[in-house]
């Protein structure tokens, strides 16, 4: 629907197969069908939206509240809220694994990379500490390091997912 005036964009992402763009405004996620050129649907989660990632086959997206204390699943097909998921760390940037079976979860209030299963929609890991709050991140193609910007750090920081520790 329309708004009456625009609203930041907060994350994008898209699955070809699907045809379909997501994307989060502070407030809202919205599901664009690119074929129809039409939303198909959106959501105000009461926790607000921030930069969310979606897996590999289009099913399945993790949005962070915020900068609040979740994560919202939602399926990426019909909008419905999947599971929820609490770390309590200013829930901000979020990486899906190439292969698609981790989502990491990244926020501004924590040193710690939380990792949760996509086929439980639980966290079952954290790595970390860093030397300050988890800000942008990346996961390599196999999922064993993390290159982490954190606050009061010009550069990046390298963490190995394998063991869950900060490398030095």
């Amino acid at each position: 629907s329309r708004e009456a005036s625009p609203d930041n964009i907060k994350g994008v992402c898209a699955n070809a197969a699907t045809g379909r763009l997501y994307f989060t405004t502070r407030s809202k996620l919205y599901c664009l069908d690119l074929v129809n050129d039409r939303i198909v649907w959106e959501r105000a989660p009461a926790e607000g939206t921030d930069r969310m990632s979606l897996t590999p086959d289009g099913r399945v997206l993790y949005v962070p509240s915020l900068e609040k204390d979740v994560w919202n699943v939602f399926d990426a097909h019909t909008g419905d809220p999947v599971a929820q998921l609490e770390t309590k760390s200013g829930a901000h940037n979020t990486v899906v694994s190439r292969d698609g079976r981790w989502m990491y979860l990244g926020g501004l209030k924590s040193p710690f990379l939380f990792i949760a299963d996509t086929t439980t929609h639980k966290v079952v890991r954290q790595a970390g500490p860093l030397s300050g709050a988890v800000r942008p991140f990346t996961v390599n193609g196999r999922s064993t390091r993390a290159y982490v910007c954190v606050n009061d750090l010009l550069g990046f920081e390298v963490l190995d997912l394998e063991i869950g520790r900060a490398h030095v």
